[in-house]
């Protein structure tokens, strides 16, 4: 880990798109305004019918409220534009860090994250990650598990950041940061506005215009709960599965 002074440290606002996501805010905010008590943490109520924002401006957080979604837009891609707008305006953070709703950071997850910053490879204005991955209930371990093992099995992570040659060429959407100057330069979720992988296309995005990106492991500093039984986890999968290939036999193929 690396030692900071408190002028060095690489300035942080926290992005945080949310639909319906008054369970699981409470947790997330509680990691990260108490013990961060300066940090800037910004959700964007994307048209929810639960009580996402009031728990959000009761933790601590400021909250900006998406109108109605335009036409063209998703609306993660929405809110993760509105966001980093809202940041833009009220903020000098050096980067913004998109977080989703349903992450479960540990205690020291944000010191880490400078630390991390503080210590990237020159040339280097993107960082992802893979969070610790917590199972669901009954098989669903059975059908999650290989997403992990996907990813590592047909991507070279650690020989691209060893080398520095190539590039990752991926985003994990439940947990990005990007240098403010880069994202504000590219403004990239609304070049990929239509997109339902958003992350997917955003590395690619990140490959052709030739912009560092390191993808760390964020395992013991970062939680998600991504499904809770296998019928959840086997529509969600399906559909990123297809969304990558672009056939159903590619999904196939990829399972």
């Amino acid at each position: 880990k690396a030692r900071l002074t408190a002028e060095d440290d690489p300035t942080i606002a926290v992005l945080i798109p949310a639909r319906d996501e008054e369970e699981n805010l409470p947790r997330l905010l509680s990691q990260l305004l108490p013990p961060n008590p300066q940090l800037r943490v910004y959700v964007f109520d994307d048209d929810s019918s639960d009580r996402t924002a009031e728990v959000a401006a009761e933790a601590g957080a400021t909250v900006i409220r998406g109108g109605p979604l335009p036409e063209g837009w998703t609306g993660k891609n929405r809110a993760c534009d509105g966001l980093a707008q809202a940041a833009v305006e009220d903020s000098d953070a050096e980067w913004f860090l998109f977080l989703d709703a349903d992450v479960r950071p540990k205690p020291d997850f944000i010191p880490a994250l400078r630390g991390m910053l503080a210590t990237l490879r020159p040339g280097v204005k993107v960082l992802t990650g893979f969070p610790q991955i917590l199972p669901g209930r009954g098989v669903e371990p059975l059908f999650l598990g290989w997403v992990g093992w996907v990813l590592l099995a047909t991507n070279p992570f650690g020989l691209v950041a060893r080398t520095g040659l190539g590039h990752s060429q991926f985003t994990n959407g439940q947990t990005t940061l990007w240098r403010r100057d880069v994202y504000t330069e590219l403004w990239p979720n609304r070049q990929v506005r239509s997109a339902v992988l958003e992350d997917v296309l955003l590395g690619r995005l990140l490959k052709r215009e030739k912009i560092g990106l390191e993808v760390a492991n964020f395992s013991s500093i970062l939680q998600v709960k991504m499904y809770d039984t296998w019928r959840q986890t086997l529509d969600g999968m399906s559909k990123n599965a297809y969304e990558i290939t672009g056939t159903t036999w590619g999904s196939v193929a990829v399972a």
